[in-house]
């Protein structure tokens, strides 16, 4: 009989046991949920480099993360041998001032960039790795056939191979997109086909499968043009881009702005535009209405006056 008065108690206990464990074991799955759900909401993030110039022309480099569309962003400054991420000439302390353009080629590391005719380097070619920004080597630009040169938003296709870039002008003969041979000695190639000067274009980018884009501003807001990589021909018509790019800007004027297509993760496009006067600038990601499902998101005050973008 006193085995028997144990039993019962004992039974209790392994029943509350069992119970405690099923419980816990609900709130660890009800969790495990919870984060599987989180994760899947924010299941990507746009990456891309970005070139900034704050009212000086002085020129910065950054990595940034994120985008309207896919959270963030977060902006880290690409640290060069000076602590800070200026782009300056190599073996000096000089910042090279109005950088109009950087193109990132992958399997060297090499970011290339432009600069304006109103730059301390005027009208160079600029050539450093990504991971230090403060040691840029520079040649002067020389052109094919003799434009007057104002070369800006050059960037990298990666499935050719070659550096594309927008030279602009006040006439339909300086005005049109170039090839950037870096190393060569004619490192201005000029495509066939220009620009009529109507068509003020302020941003270039390539699509996932090499297809060059431009956007051709318009007071706040913009158009999407394909060109053809051969000859440098606009594909007309022009798409509308799906919202607002520089909301400063006065109708009919030609804002700076950045393009760049996500390949990394959304599909979209992204814009961010100049805006020194108040330190900070429109960032958005859409699309086209005649190229893809018209979208459009943005977020303002996120970024610094944005002169171009590349990919990573």
């Amino acid at each position: 009989m006193k085995k028997n008065t144990f039993s019962l108690p004992i039974l209790v206990v392994a029943l509350l046991v069992m119970i405690s464990c099923q419980k816990q074991n609900q709130q660890i799955s009800q969790r495990a949920i919870s984060v599987t759900e989180s994760n899947a909401a924010v299941a990507c993030q746009a990456t891309y480099f970005q070139l900034i110039l704050d009212p000086g022309g002085i020129s910065y480099m950054f990595k940034t993360l994120g985008s309207p569309t896919t959270g963030g962003p977060l902006l880290s400054g690409i640290i060069g041998s000076y602590g800070d991420n200026v782009i300056r000439e190599a073996g000096t302390t000089i910042p090279i001032t109005f950088v109009t353009g950087i193109a990132y080629e992958p399997i060297s590391g090499i970011v290339t960039a432009t600069t304006s005719p109103a730059s301390n380097y005027p009208n160079r070619i600029l050539r450093f790795p990504i991971s230090n920004p403060s040691i840029a080597t520079h040649v002067a630009m020389v052109s094919s056939c003799g434009i007057l040169l104002n070369v800006s938003d050059i960037e990298y296709n990666i499935t050719n191979g070659r550096y594309y870039a927008i030279n602009r002008g006040s006439t339909a003969f300086n005005n049109r997109i170039v090839v950037i041979n870096p190393g060569a000695p004619t490192n201005v190639v000029c495509m066939p086909a220009t620009v009529p000067v109507a068509r003020q274009l302020r941003g270039l980018t390539f699509g996932c499968n090499g297809q060059g884009y431009v956007m051709q501003m318009n007071g706040p807001n913009g158009k999407i043009i394909s060109f053809n990589l051969a000859t440098g021909a606009l594909s007309l018509p022009a798409c509308n881009y799906t919202g607002i790019i520089a909301p400063g800007a006065p109708a009919a004027s030609f804002p700076e702005m950045g393009l760049h297509f996500d390949c990394s993760c959304s599909g979209l496009f992204i814009t961010g535009n100049f805006d020194p006067t108040s330190g900070a600038s429109l960032l958005t990601d859409g699309m086209a209405s005649c190229i893809g499902a018209p979208s459009y998101a943005s977020l303002t005050g996120v970024i610094k006056p944005t002169v171009d973008f590349a990919r990573p």
